[in-house]
């Protein structure tokens, strides 16, 4: 498809979009400790993931980001007034992707589901038994994105040469942005990865190398197999991961551990997804950044949008079996320290990552240049800082303000972030 973005119509809608968040992180006692206390909210929005200590802040979707941002602020606001005013004392959300000291498994207490939903508490058990609960304790942040309708309604008129439905059209949009996104998962986890220090029980190894992020590194959330899927069609890409279930080594399509996953408009099954079209991408590798009382910074969240719409723009990429391999192990490889030395596999060329990803980042500055989207430059710009003075990055300041009291300077930050929270968001 061959895409005009000089089109008036389709250049006024370009930079549109719904966002929406989910934040996962920690609840700690005073001391730092996983809390104890069933999960204390009756609000869908705040909402349980792997632990009944692990909350889940479900923004709704939003026509800018700002808008979103501003909702997870006010979900963060409810949560900070509840925990410190808790009966058992006061109780803080722990501010990193890696959890807290975990002083033994029983510890982590898996949530708790009844009636209708007993299913997802059958469901953490298995997660449990077969990854170990220390593992489902990281926290992170998944970023979602939909295209507008006037946009893709536009391109169906006017760029399409085929003839299609337009639920097809729109699905092979997503499928095309899915593989991309894959692809170059590698600079988001670069550019966002905030996580290099950890507790030493969260590990029954000792970790003989250094890493920006550990939830994206090898020893994060990764199935026992490289998964392959078929992007020719959404049918063959739902049927490749049925391919999985059917073999035992899954026993859902949430337990297929990817950076990217595609969304339908309504809650449903796999089975079901492909009778209705796609209307969402999620991301999935980010971190939680300590270092922003939300989570994670406007510019970050900005860039993730520009990042997308470039990718959109971009050609499709071959993404074959080799390619598919090298993509997620470019993730592990991204998610290391030491960038002089780390060298990805880009279609079979070594290239090292600062090169990737200031070319990358350049060719991203020349498509909004032509564009005259001007305002995008400067968070970029932002970006670009990361690769030309890679100590700068988030996980170098982390390092520097935590590293030698991960758990005390912890529950210091928790605190601060929660009466900040309580008191002035």
């Amino acid at each position: 498809m061959q895409i005009h973005f000089n089109n008036k119509q389709i250049k006024n809608n370009l930079l549109k979009g719904q966002f929406g968040l989910e934040k996962e992180n920690i609840r700690i006692n005073q001391k730092g400790a996983l809390s104890k206390i069933k999960h204390p909210f009756n609000n869908p929005q705040i909402d349980r993931d792997f632990s009944e200590s692990q909350i889940e802040f479900i923004t709704n979707k939003h026509n800018s980001i700002q808008s979103m941002l501003n909702e997870l602020i006010d979900l963060q606001k409810q949560s900070a007034e509840k925990l410190l005013n808790l009966k058992s004392g006061e109780e803080y959300l722990w501010p990193f992707s890696n959890p807290p000291q975990i002083k033994n498994d029983e510890h982590i207490i898996i949530a708790d589901y009844h009636g209708d939903l007993a299913e997802k508490t059958v469901y953490r058990q298995y997660l449990a038994k077969k990854y170990g609960k220390k593992k489902m304790l990281y926290s992170g942040i998944h970023f979602n994105f939909s295209f507008p309708e006037e946009l893709l309604k536009q391109l169906y008129k006017t760029e399409n040469d085929k003839n299609e439905k337009y639920m097809t059209f729109k699905n092979n949009i997503y499928l095309d942005l899915s593989k991309k996104v894959t692809y170059y998962t590698w600079l988001i986890v670069y550019l966002t990865a905030a996580s290099p220090i950890y507790d030493e029980s969260l590990f029954n190894t000792k970790i003989n190398k250094e890493y920006a992020s550990f939830r994206c590194s090898k020893y994060g959330y990764w199935n026992f197999f490289n998964p392959i899927l078929d992007y020719s069609s959404l049918e063959e890409y739902l049927n490749s991961i049925k391919n999985y279930i059917n073999k035992g080594l899954i026993c859902s399509e949430a337990e297929l551990y990817y950076p990217v996953r595609l969304k339908c408009p309504v809650k449903t099954n796999l089975y079901k997804l492909k009778y209705c079209d796609i209307n969402h991408i999620e991301l999935r590798m980010i971190d939680l950044n300590p270092l922003f009382e939300e989570g994670i910074g406007f510019n970050d969240v900005k860039f993730l949008h520009f990042f997308l719409i470039y990718l959109f723009s971009l050609p499709p990429v071959n993404f074959g079996e080799s390619q598919q391999v090298a993509a997620l192990e470019n993730e592990k490889i991204a998610s290391e320290l030491c960038e002089e030395n780390i060298f990805l596999d880009l279609d079979g060329e070594r290239v090292n990552i600062v090169n990737a990803g200031l070319d990358f980042l350049s060719g991203m500055e020349d498509f909004y240049k032509n564009l005259g989207f001007m305002d995008v430059l400067e968070i970029i710009s932002f970006q670009k800082e990361k690769f030309l003075n890679p100590k700068g990055r988030y996980a170098y300041q982390v390092k520097d303000l935590f590293g030698d009291d991960f758990m005390g300077k912890g529950v210091v930050l928790a605190r601060e972030h929660a009466l900040f929270s309580a008191n002035n968001f």
